[in-house]
């Protein structure tokens, strides 16, 4: 956000529900939907590479005391480390505790390092693939790119250079999670209507990528991909919409808060298209028609007919959507940067 400017939420203007049409104790709320043959992307955090190894659980052949465990390797401090006993021929092996893109493997050495050594890895603690070997290590800090999937890393230790063990300050793993289709506990995805074209999710740490198809979200009966949770009482939703491809010009995705899932259900959606900005939109009654409530703002785009070319700027990065309900009042709201 740039000196001297507020950080703003602006609000659209609110839906009061019936109680008799609403399940006042509990809602469906999404996380995100799309409709309209939409690829799109929700994320509360910008993902980025890690190590995976940091905490992790962590076993080895032996120990030199239990000052030096092999739980030092992985704790992301350089002032602990892990000894083996004084002899060749040991290992370390770190669980990453679900199968992930591996990009390097980083071994930061104490004075006592490996002359030979493997880096092996598995995905099932049972059969082990050799991904890097050297009978000429020099200690210091290993910089060994990957490049490969999976769950488990080990470090074959064949011969010292010292006469010490083998010891490390540092056994990091680096890279990122693979996508899941597991959702996280109480998170469920399905296909609302007839879309067609069934929907998908995957989720990576707090990041969730969909792709749906649906004709609309509108009328009095939707058709869309929905991932959602349960919300008892009053709450509040708030989501980063990071990217949205538009293959229709309805194109759809947001927040939105739904009595069940039935295609004509009571709902309130605040949504981006990517060609028209931000809508507050819903529907007060079981199978009646959907208002929508426009607002201009810096993500809508005047022109509705733009060059190709330019679709990657019709919804800009980090554009957040937030919806409160209260009783049976649904407040929403769009935001730059969620703050």
């Amino acid at each position: 956000m740039k000196k001297g400017l507020k950080s703003v939420w602006r609000l659209f203007r609110h839906s009061a529900l019936p109680p008799l049409n609403i399940n006042t104790k509990k809602l469906r709320v999404n996380l995100i939907c799309v409709s309209a043959l939409a690829v799109s992307l929700f994320s509360m955090h910008t993902f980025a590479q890690t190590n995976l190894a940091l905490n992790k659980p962590v076993t080895a052949s032996s120990t030199e005391s239990a000052t030096h465990s092999a739980r030092n390797a992985v704790d992301g401090s350089m002032s602990t480390r892990w000894s083996s006993s004084y002899s060749d021929g040991h290992w370390i092996m770190v669980d990453l505790q679900a199968r992930s893109n591996i990009t390097e493997i980083r071994l930061n050495w104490e004075a006592a390092f490996g002359r030979s050594y493997r880096v092996e890895l598995s995905d099932d603690n049972l059969t082990w693939r050799q991904v890097f070997s050297t009978s000429t290590g020099d200690g210091g800090l290993d910089v060994i790119t990957i490049g490969q999937s999976a769950r488990y890393a080990r470090l074959a230790l064949v011969s010292r250079a010292t006469q010490w063990g083998f010891s490390l300050w540092e056994f990091a793993v680096m890279g990122s999670p693979l996508a899941s289709t597991t959702l996280p506990a109480g998170i469920k995805a399905t296909d609302i209507g007839a879309v067609g074209i069934p929907g998908s999710t995957t989720f990576t740490q707090s990041k969730y990528t969909l792709k749906g198809a649906g004709a609309d979200i509108q009328g009095t009966s939707d058709a869309f991909h929905f991932v959602y949770g349960d919300l008892v009482g009053d709450g509040e939703v708030t989501a980063r919409i990071e990217s949205v491809t538009e293959t229709d010009t309805w194109t759809k995705v947001g927040v939105m808060l739904r009595a069940g899932v039935a295609p004509g259900a009571v709902n309130t959606l605040m949504l981006v298209r990517p060609r028209e900005g931000s809508d507050f939109q819903y529907r007060v009654a079981a199978n009646g028609g959907t208002t929508s409530q426009w607002q201009d703002q810096p993500a809508r785009i005047e022109s509705r007919d733009p060059p190709s070319p330019y679709l990657a700027r019709y919804l800009k990065p980090s554009i957040w959507l937030k919806s409160v309900r209260v009783g049976n009042k649904v407040t929403s709201y769009s935001s730059d940067d969620g703050l």
